[in-house]
């Protein structure tokens, strides 16, 4: 006969012999002792006080084991835990980071993006929204669901850590799960519509999303006009909500949309205390195919494959799941079967049932508040010192960093080092790291930071590193600075153009170009560098100056979706034939240009067209460098407006687009004897 016992540390349950009774075994998960009943021991009534005594040293004795736990991740734990976790079924527990890796893959985004590849580490902060930084500032415990991860303290027990998962997704949790997914429909800045899902989750009004639903996994890329959350959708209580992008982490692909709603389902949970598993089972929420297949949500079943890692730092990636996406599946939840998300929806590999999802981890580091992306300035002589200007902004939208600092150090030149939540391991030639606190506000921090002496062949390093509410640290991406940087000197300068110095000389030019044309929901890329030699002639006519140019060696390297693209060799004679002039006045603005036309010259129509469109970016690359100055002297760091008027091929005649500029002096340097 067995007895089934339950442990009062972890609350797991199993059973033993019965011919334990009355002795003490170690309970199979946490190894804390137990005591098994005895079959005669008379049942006592227990003291209302003393079972509150009892539990609250079980919750202390529960804390201090997660606390150790939580330190124990990078360390040996004692050879009993070790043998315990090989007897159980799950793999290490894998510590996740912020760093990124590069699927070397061609992938199919889920979304409403056609084709992006994983990876690019860069990370793009918007702002926080004001109210939600508000909510957090009053209620800094915050009682919201799963909050705990984020306030500062160690997360509490998960009451569902210690029971077994259950072999399908109860029904009585899917209204739940879908009420939480929603439907996104995102306007880009192009006017093309989008489509995606998302979740809420963490605190109530926050959406979780893929950057890519949103049109902004590009560095460059711009905010959308707007984005629109869509609550039941499909169902006669469906509504809309615009949402507001607090910000997107580039690393991960994931972004923070905030809606505002006093009526609101309950936020998806994060699983941050059960290890995963290959075979186990996940479900997928969202809406695959988005409005073409309907506007109800669905939810497909799928399993666990594999676990994708960083090569470089071994930590969680990307969880590979055996189908159930499809593209509209993107920025929606992964859960398991007890009803928590494990990761949010992001690619698949066309004609596969290989998919992936961003662990739930990622989610909690964007939340928690992470370094996004950084700025170096030009270094400088203060004195005897030089000083490096440094700027750091942080994806912080529940306002939650509390600290930063910045590290520099001498060392020899290298790649950059990545982003760490572990104190990084100092490498052959690093001096010693002097840390430079920085006031954090606005989500950010500017400072400009002492650089250490360096040695002949020796670079300075430079990495930022915050402090979160929940006492994370994390080390941002470290990066050396220039070798042979000639430092600024922060001096009066008299900023005036002279148009009789130099009569003739030849510039190199170089221009790169990229074009996306939409097309219905289909778009295409074009890109395009072109390089070429111009000799410049100046003469000089009271206030102001003739430029004539003449076209010398002409490349271009131009491509379309990623497949390149031969230029007719027929159009650098072309161009070679009407090299433009320009009228500049004393300040060195563009005053006019003067064309040479093709005339009646026999060409295609397509030959003529391409000709003109090469023309037209020779020209604005010139007008684009001929900045205007303010013809007088100047301060350091002072700053003056300018416009640049460039001529743009709008129709049968040419049009004149001012470009807007503000200009900032930052200093003279010295090189081959010229400042």
């Amino acid at each position: 006969m067995a007895v089934r016992i339950t442990c009062s540390s972890c609350k797991s349950q199993f059973t033993v012999s019965d011919d334990k009774r009355g002795r003490k075994v170690r309970c199979r998960e946490c190894e804390k002792p137990i005591v098994v009943p005895d079959a005669d021991a008379p049942k006592k009534k227990r003291d209302p006080e003393e079972a509150i005594q009892k539990d609250r040293k079980v919750r202390m004795a529960a804390d201090r084991r997660s606390s150790d736990d939580d330190d124990d991740d990078d360390d040996d734990r004692p050879t009993r835990k070790k043998a315990a976790a090989a007897k159980k079924p799950v793999p290490m527990m894998l510590v996740v980071g912020g760093i990124v890796a590069v699927l070397l893959l061609c992938v199919v985004g889920v979304g409403g993006v056609a084709v992006f590849g994983i990876g690019g580490l860069g990370v793009f902060t918007l702002r926080a929204n004001k109210e939600v930084e508000n909510q957090a500032q009053a209620n800094p415990k915050n009682d919201g669901p799963n909050v705990n991860l984020l306030d500062g303290k160690k997360p509490p027990i998960d009451p569902d850590a210690g029971k077994a998962l259950p072999a399908e997704l109860p029904p009585e949790l899917v209204p739940k799960l879908k009420e939480a997914t929603v439907y996104l429909r995102v306007t880009m800045p192009s006017g093309q519509v989008a489509e995606g899902s998302g979740f809420l989750a963490v605190e109530p009004g926050i959406v979780i999303t893929n950057a890519h639903v949103l049109g902004m996994l590009g560095a460059k890329s711009e905010p959308p006009r707007n984005v629109q959350v869509v609550l039941n959708s499909g169902l006669p209580n469906e509504r809309m909500i615009l949402g507001d992008v607090l910000g997107v982490d580039r690393a991960s692909d994931l972004a923070v949309v905030h809606i505002k709603d006093g009526n609101l389902p309950a936020p998806l949970q994060l699983e941050m205390s059960r290890q995963l598993v290959e075979t186990q089972k996940v479900y997928i929420f969202g809406f695959p195919f988005g409005e073409q297949l309907g506007k109800n949500i669905t939810v497909s079943a799928s399993t666990i494959s594999s676990f994708r890692t960083d090569p470089s730092t071994r930590e969680l990636e990307q969880i590979q799941v055996n189908g159930g996406m499809h593209p509209g599946n993107s920025g929606g939840p992964v859960v398991h079967a007890g009803g928590k998300l494990v990761g949010v929806s992001v690619a698949g590999i066309r004609g596969t049932q290989i998919n992936f999802a961003i662990p739930a981890e990622k989610v909690r580091l964007i939340m928690d508040g992470r370094l996004a992306d950084a700025k170096h300035g030009e270094v400088y002589m203060q004195g005897a010192q030089t000083m490096l200007p440094v700027q750091f902004n942080c994806l912080d939208p529940l306002n939650r960093v509390r600290k930063m600092h910045v590290e520099v150090w001498a060392g020899t030149p290298g790649p950059p080092r990545p982003y760490s939540l572990k104190q990084p391991q100092a490498q052959a030639g690093d001096g010693k790291r002097q840390a430079h606190p920085m006031a954090y506000q606005n989500f950010g921090g500017a400072l400009d930071v002492p650089m250490p002496p360096l040695e002949v062949g020796q670079v300075c390093w430079v990495q930022p590193v915050i402090t979160t509410a929940s006492g994370t640290t994390h080390w941002g991406n470290a990066v050396p600075t220039s070798v042979g940087m000639v430092p600024l000197e922060r001096k009066d300068a008299d900023l005036k153009v002279s148009l009789t110095a130099v009569t003739e000389r030849t510039v190199i030019l170089k221009n790169s170009s990229s074009v996306t044309i939409f097309m219905g929901k289909k778009k295409k890329m074009i890109a395009e560098v072109l390089e070429g030699e111009i000799l410049e002639s100046l003469s000089f006519h009271q206030k102001c100056a003739f430029i004539k140019t003449g076209i010398g060696g002409f490349n271009v390297r131009a491509e379309e979706d990623g497949r390149a693209i031969p230029l007719n060799p027929e159009i650098p004679p072309y161009l070679r034939a009407i090299p433009p002039q320009f009228i500049l006045d004393e300040t060195n603005k563009l005053r006019g240009r003067l064309d040479r036309s093709l005339g009646k010259t026999k060409m295609s129509p397509i030959l003529r067209e391409q000709v003109e469109d090469y023309y037209s970016q020779l020209c604005n690359a010139l007008e684009a460098v001929n900045i205007p100055m303010p013809n007088r002297v100047i301060r350091p760091l002072e700053s003056f407006p300018t416009q640049l008027p460039m001529m743009l091929e709008s129709g049968k005649k040419p049009e004149i687009a001012d470009l807007m500029l503000t200009c900032t002096y930052e200093g003279v340097r010295t090189r081959n004897q010229r400042s």
